[in-house]
C-alpha cells in the first residue's frame, strides 16, 4: 500500500476488495478520471465526512451528504477507520463519495461456499449441481423443516425448508425427489426444493439436454436489472430465484462493505426483490449465477425506508407473505414486507372457530399467505412498533373478498338464540371471558356451565385460556359489542326475545331479571349454589 523509506518498512493489505482490484487502483491523481469507481478503505473519521484512503497516501474525501442516506446519524455510526468501501469519483480535486460495494462481497461468499482444503473430500458434490434433481429419504422431521440423507453419502445431509415443501407432509422413511437449490461443501450439506416450478423446469432442461444448461440463462446479460423471489435465507446471502427466466437460480449477498456498520434487512421466504445480474455462471464465480440487490434501500434498514413504511402501499385486503416470529396462546405474531409487524388473532385461523388448538400446525419461521384486515394499531409492548390485523382463513385467501364489508358483517349480524363459537381468554371467580372475533368478545356464567355439582367446583379448571367454547346468544350490548351467553340451545315463548337483541346491563356481576330468565324453563335440570339457609321452615 506504501512504502516507509526511512524506516525500511513496507504496509501491506490482505484486504479481499484491494488485492482482486489491484492493477486499478489508482497511485496518484493522473490515474483518476471522473465517474470513475474505484476501491479504498476509511483511513479517518470526522463529523463531516469520511476519509478514503487509495494507494500511497493519495485520499479522497466523502462528505457527511453523500456518504449516508440517514443525515441524523453520525459518520461514525455507518462507517469505521480500515473499512474497505467502493467509491465513486466526483471531482479529481476535491471529493469522493462512498458508493455501496457487494459484487466482491458475493464472489468471496461464494468461494468460501464451494471450497475446501481438500479436493479429494468433494468429490460428492459433483452430484448435487445446482438446479439438478437429486433422490433422498427422509431421516427426521424438525419443527423447521425435513433431514435428507442419501445412500450414496453417509456424511452427506440435506434439507428442506417448510417453505420449500410446497405443502408436502414427508413421512420418515418416505423417499422423494428434490432439486438442489444450494450446496455449502464445509458444512457438507445441501438445501432442496420440492416446489413445482422448479421440478417442472429442470423436466423441461431434461428434455432438451445438450442445451438445458444454456437454455437456463437465456436472456440474461450483465448489468441487467431482473425481478427475483427470495427462496432461501442464509446469513450472508440469499438464494434466489428468477420467474421470468423460468426460475432461474441466482445468489446475491444481504451485506456489503459500504455498510456494514448499518442494520441489515430481515428478508423472508417468498419476498418479491429487484436484483442487478453481475455475472453468468462461470469457472470464476463457481458455476453460480451472482445478483446484487438493486439499491441499498432494500438492503438495510434506513430513515428512507422508515419514510417508506408510512407511504406503504399496504391496504385493506391486501394478500401478504408474511413470516411466523412468534407463537402466544391468542394469536401470531408475524413479519412482513420491509419491516412490517402483525398479528394473527386466534379468531382469524379457520372459517369457524371449532379447532381446540388452531395453532398446533404451525412452527416459529414458517411463512404462510395472509390476507390484511385493519391497518396497523400500536403494539401493546412497544410504541414504536405497529401491528398490522392479519387473516389466514381459507375463505378470505382465496378468490375475492370484500374485507371492510364482510367485517360489517360479522359485526352487526348477531341474534340472539344465534350459536357462536369463540375461546376463552379470562376466567374469573364466577365468569368466563371469550373472544368471538377480534372485535366481539361473550360472558359466560358459572351456572350456566353445568348442571352437576362436581363440574361447577371444577369450574376454573374446565376453562384454560386458549379453550374452544360453543354456546347461545342470550342478550347482547351493540355499543359494548359484547355477548352474554349460555352452554345449552334455548327456546322462547311468542314475543319473547324472538328475533330482538338485548341489551346488558353494566353490573355484569347482577344482571337484570328478565335478562336471564328466558332460556330457563319449567322441567329445566339446573345447576345452583346454596345462598342462604332458611332453618325456621327447614329449607334452602
Amino acid at each position: 500500500m506504501r512504502g516507509d523509506v526511512e524506516g525500511n518498512n513496507v504496509i501491506l493489505s490482505a484486504k479481499y476488495s484491494l488485492i482482486n482490484s489491484a492493477q486499478q487502483l489508482p497511485l496518484d491523481l493522473t490515474q483518476i478520471r471522473p465517474n470513475s469507481v474505484v476501491h479504498g478503505y476509511i483511513c479517518n473519521i470526522i463529523e463531516t465526512g469520511c476519509f478514503v484512503r487509495f494507494l500511497g497516501r493519495l485520499t479522497g474525501f466523502s462528505p457527511r451528504h453523500k456518504a449516508m442516506d440517514d443525515q441524523r446519524a453520525a459518520p461514525s455510526e455507518s462507517f469505521y477507520i480500515g473499512q474497505s468501501v467502493r467509491s465513486n469519483i466526483l471531482d479529481v480535486n476535491k471529493k469522493i463519495m462512498a458508493t455501496p460495494h457487494k459484487w466482491n462481497d458475493m464472489r468471496k461468499i461464494a468461494k468460501l461456499q464451494l471450497s475446501d482444503s481438500k479436493d479429494s473430500e468433494l468429490k460428492w458434490a459433483e452430484g448435487f449441481n445446482i438446479g439438478t434433481v437429486v433422490e433422498g429419504k427422509v431421516c427426521d422431521a424438525k419443527d423447521f423443516g425435513v433431514v435428507i440423507s442419501f445412500e450414496k453419502y453417509n456424511d452427506v445431509f440435506g434439507f428442506i425448508t417448510h417453505y420449500q415443501s410446497n405443502g408436502t407432509k414427508a413421512e420418515r422413511g418416505s423417499t422423494v425427489q428434490a432439486v438442489v437449490l444450494d450446496v455449502a461443501k464445509t458444512e457438507r450439506l445441501v438445501d432442496l426444493s420440492l416446489k413445482a416450478e422448479f421440478l417442472d423446469r429442470q423436466k423441461e432442461e431434461s428434455s432438451n439436454s445438450q442445451t438445458g444448461k444454456k437454455e437456463a440463462f437465456k436472456g440474461l446479460q450483465p448489468q441487467q436489472t431482473v425481478n427475483a423471489i427470495v427462496e432461501i435465507v442464509k446469513e450472508n446471502y440469499l438464494v434466489l430465484s428468477l420467474p421470468e427466466y423460468n426460475y432461474a437460480i441466482g445468489y446475491s449477498s444481504v451485506s456489503d462493505y459500504n455498510t456494514q456498520k448499518v442494520p441489515q434487512k430481515q428478508f423472508l421466504h417468498g419476498q418479491n426483490v429487484t436484483a442487478i445480474v453481475m455475472a453468468l455462471p462461470s469457472p470464476s464465480t463457481f458455476g453460480r449465477l451472482l445478483l446484487v440487490l438493486k439499491s441499498v434501500s432494500e438492503a438495510t434498514e434506513t430513515s428512507c425506508s422508515k419514510r417508506a413504511k408510512k407511504k406503504s402501499s399496504y391496504n385493506v385486503g391486501s394478500l401478504v407473505q408474511a413470516e411466523i416470529t412468534d407463537i402466544k396462546p391468542l394469536e401470531l405474531r408475524l413479519k412482513f414486507g420491509i419491516g412490517f409487524h402483525g398479528r394473527v388473532h386466534i379468531t382469524e385461523v379457520s372459517d369457524e372457530n371449532v379447532s381446540e388448538n388452531p395453532f398446533s400446525n404451525f412452527r416459529i419461521g414458517q411463512t404462510l399467505s395472509a390476507r390484511i384486515m385493519a391497518k396497523a394499531n400500536k403494539s401493546e409492548n412497544n410504541s414504536k412498533h405497529h401491528q398490522w390485523e392479519l387473516s389466514i382463513k381459507p375463505e378470505l385467501l382465496t378468490g375475492s373478498i370484500e374485507v371492510e364489508n364482510k367485517l360489517a358483517d360479522a359485526e352487526f349480524r348477531i341474534s340472539t338464540r344465534q350459536r357462536v363459537a369463540g375461546y376463552v381468554y379470562k376466567v374469573e371467580n364466577e365468569w368466563i371471558w371469550l373472544t368471538i372475533s377480534r372485535h366481539i368478545k361473550g360472558q359466560l356464567f358459572i351456572l350456566d356451565t353445568s348442571c352437576e355439582p362436581n363440574e361447577l367446583q371444577e369450574f376454573r379448571k374446565r376453562f384454560e385460556v386458549g379453550k374452544a367454547v360453543s354456546g347461545y346468544v342470550l342478550s347482547a350490548n351493540k355499543e359494548k359489542k359484547l355477548l352474554r351467553m349460555v352452554l345449552r340451545q334455548f327456546s322462547v315463548s311468542d314475543g319473547m326475545l324472538n328475533g330482538k337483541v338485548l341489551n346488558l346491563d353494566d353490573q355484569h356481576s347482577n344482571p337484570p331479571i328478565e335478562n336471564l330468565i328466558p332460556h330457563i324453563r319449567e322441567g329445566d335440570t339446573l345447576g345452583g349454589r346454596i345462598s342462604k339457609i332458611l332453618s325456621d321452615v327447614g329449607g334452602l
